[in-house]
């Protein structure tokens, strides 16, 4: 199973939850957590002396099938959000820079009357009243203020200061100078479903026509919709399982190691995208430090029990993960996220991490789901199921 269907299920609850939040940051290098609270080796211990298994073959699930299904209308609603994540721009009509206008520019910067780096750009789309690119990436306060009343042709300076808590610290708090020449008004085109054309496609979307386009859109969907069938029965079988166990206690130390794990994660994550931690837990988790600490300890406890019971699974029915299984998935792992080699890769995360992660969301997961008894049924009506192909052994 690859790293990713491990993220989704981690999200739903278990251990892998930490190599979702470390990956890669949005600049295509490697993020990593502390050593110390990552690459630490597994706690060893027996899951039978803490879990008694109640029936974890033959479990019966239900799924609507309809949730899983493609139709017409979400073909429509994925084209309709890819033309907006590709917009066109035209030329408008006038000449004046005003505080709603959209603008193609240049412009280059300078800090002490000398360029610097990530200070110039060509063909800019600006959103005058936001104070941003048509694509929503914003600039420092005044950036684009400064252009209203600017007409098409004219060259203006604009004086703005960086914040002090600026991300480049060799910027923050300078002032700087930055030289625009206005090339034109714009207006976005006004692109449909219906209207979509060929030549806008093979320009903006990746394939030569209409018609190429939307049978890939219609395969990625039902694709797409494989895999979450895939892993929402997965996740029901497992509930099933866990609900029917008992789990009295828990090892020393099991979730600490996970709730640190779960933290430096996050850490890592906000991290990639500039952000600190408690930033994003006061701004857009909207509570307190205390409350997100009492939130990760309830989460992970529930994802610890979960992984007792599929551990004792595991060791109910002598499951291993054998050493060339280990090898491929390193390998995948390492292949699909860019680490140099097994090194750096067990840098973030210990190879007895890595090989449980996979036996309990691989081998065990899938022994369970070909045991359970699981059905799809049609706009949730009961009298109308389709069994899945698994079977029941007892």
């Amino acid at each position: 199973m690859e790293l990713r269907r491990i993220a989704v299920l981690a999200c739903a609850g278990l251990m892998a939850v930490s190599i979702v939040g470390c990956g890669k940051a949005s600049d295509g290098t490697s993020t990593s957590t502390s050593t110390s609270e990552t690459a630490q080796e597994e706690i060893e211990y027996t899951a039978l002396d803490y879990v008694k298994l109640g029936d974890y073959k033959g479990v019966e699930v239900s799924l609507n099938a309809s949730d899983y299904e493609v139709t017409d209308d979400d073909v429509k609603e994925q084209v309709e959000s890819d033309i907006s994540s590709n917009p066109v721009y035209v030329k408008a009509k006038g000449d004046t820079v005003k505080e709603d206008s959209l603008v193609n520019v240049d412009y280059t910067g300078k800090i002490d009357g000398e360029a610097f780096d990530g200070g110039s750009a060509e063909d800019v789309n600006l959103d005058i009243a936001n104070n941003a690119t048509t694509s929503g990436s914003s600039f420092i306060d005044g950036f684009c203020e400064g252009l209203v009343g600017a007409k098409v042709g004219d060259t203006v300076d604009v004086n703005v200061t960086f914040p002090d808590d600026y991300s480049n610290e060799d910027y923050a708090g300078k002032d700087a100078v930055f030289t625009f020449t206005i090339n034109k008004l714009i207006k976005q085109k006004d692109i449909t479903y219906d209207n979509m054309t060929d030549d806008y496609v093979s320009e903006n979307l990746g394939y030569d026509t209409k018609e190429e386009y939307l049978e890939a859109v219609k395969e990625n969907l039902e694709s797409t919709a494989e895999s979450q069938k895939t892993s929402d029965t997965q996740s029901a079988v497992i509930s099933a399982v866990v609900e029917n166990a008992t789990v009295n206690g828990t090892p020393d130390g099991l979730l600490e190691m996970r709730v640190s794990m779960y933290k430096a994660s996050m850490e890592s994550s906000c991290e990639a995208y500039g952000i600190s931690l408690e930033d994003y837990i006061s701004t857009y988790m909207g509570m307190t430090e205390d409350e997100f600490d009492e939130q990760v300890e309830t989460y992970m406890s529930e994802t610890v029990k979960e992984e007792e019971v599929l551990r004792a699974v595991a060791e109910t029915e002598d499951m291993e993960v054998t050493d060339d299984e280990l090898d491929e998935y390193i390998s995948g792992l390492i292949s699909s996220y860019g680490y140099e080699d097994e090194s750096a890769l067990y840098e973030e995360y210990s190879k007895s991490y890595i090989s449980n992660s996979y036996l309990y969301y691989s081998k065990v997961a899938q022994f369970l789901v070909d045991n359970a008894k699981v059905t799809f049924s049609e706009d949730d009506e009961s009298d109308d199921t389709e069994s899945s192909d698994s079977s029941t052994s007892e």
